[in-house]
């Protein structure tokens, strides 16, 4: 997993690298936007949404995290938008033949 420096975290954090993910399961963050085909492209700013819980316990839930910045693998990030609390992906487990 690499690495991740938050606020408050100084150590790595759960985390996935995803594009169209967020519209196939068609998730809408609760706060800012969801990342789009544009992010990925060639010279674009690097930029993360986060979940919920993460939102909450690194940033007490304060609406201005986004458009903050995060250093993630050494890179400024800029934080673009929150997940609402049931998609924290990372705690997700897919069983065999669910898909």
């Amino acid at each position: 997993m690499p690495s991740k420096h938050w606020p408050h975290t100084p150590a790595p954090a759960p985390h996935s690298s995803v594009t169209a993910l967020f519209q196939m399961l068609r998730v809408q963050p609760v706060l800012g936007r969801a990342l789009t085909p544009a992010d990925s492209a060639p010279g674009a700013p690097h930029v993360v949404v986060l979940g919920a819980d993460f939102w909450r316990s690194e940033f007490a839930g304060r609406p201005d995290a986004v458009g903050q910045t995060v250093t993630i693998d050494g890179v400024l990030t800029a934080i673009v938008g929150v997940l609402p609390t049931a998609s924290n992906f990372h705690r997700a487990r897919v069983r065999s033949g669910s898909l």
